[in-house]
């Protein structure tokens, strides 16, 4: 909220109150809360799924993945979203279905806002025992910090450890970057 809504809404607020001091009104001003409001009621509305967790008694993981697709073309038009989620992701209980489905949602959602792809995939794959999920774009990259401040990437970090899962984020060779989560599956 802090990095994203609150941003826009002080941008919105600055230029009302300009407005005020200055009353000729300029279409531009007009244009420039419009787009915002527009802007910030999205990312509030995208930012309350997190909130309100999927219940995964009615749906599926890979339903909610598909679901994902779906709502990130409807926001996002411009990148190209490949999705290669195999059908028989093995049963997992709800809590790591949750934190798994937010794992990628985040990853996903960064890639499609900060990433200027023109490609963003997520693959699903099981092998060794193991569930990987695999967010890839091709964009400029992700930097690298000692300490990242972003809430998204420490909740992701937070979310695999709590499955004691392996969760990297590296920058790929060719460009972008490469978001991996492997969990073992349980017996």
């Amino acid at each position: 909220l802090h990095d994203s809504v609150a941003q826009d809404l002080s941008a919105m607020m600055n230029k009302i109150q300009l407005i005020k001091q200055f009353p000729k009104i300029d279409i531009n001003d007009i244009d420039f809360l419009d787009q915002g409001i527009i802007t910030t009621y999205q990312k509030i509305r995208q930012m309350s799924i997190g909130f309100s967790p999927i219940d995964f008694s009615e749906i599926d993981l890979v339903t909610s993945l598909e679901e994902i697709r779906y709502d990130l073309e409807n926001t996002y038009s411009e990148p190209e979203y490949q999705f290669d989620i195999q059908p028989d992701i093995p049963v997992l209980d709800k809590k790591t279905q949750d934190h798994l489905y937010n794992i990628v949602h985040e990853a996903l959602y960064n890639a499609a806002k900060h990433s200027k792809a023109n490609l963003i995939s997520l693959r699903t794959e099981t092998r060794d025992n193991r569930l990987i999920l695999t967010v890839q774009d091709n964009g400029i990259g992700i930097v690298r910090k000692k300490k990242s401040r972003g809430l998204g990437l420490n909740n992701m970090r937070r979310r695999a450890n709590l499955l004691g899962a392996q969760l990297s984020i590296d920058p790929h060779p060719d460009g972008g970057t490469v978001i991996q989560c492997i969990l073992l599956i349980p017996e």
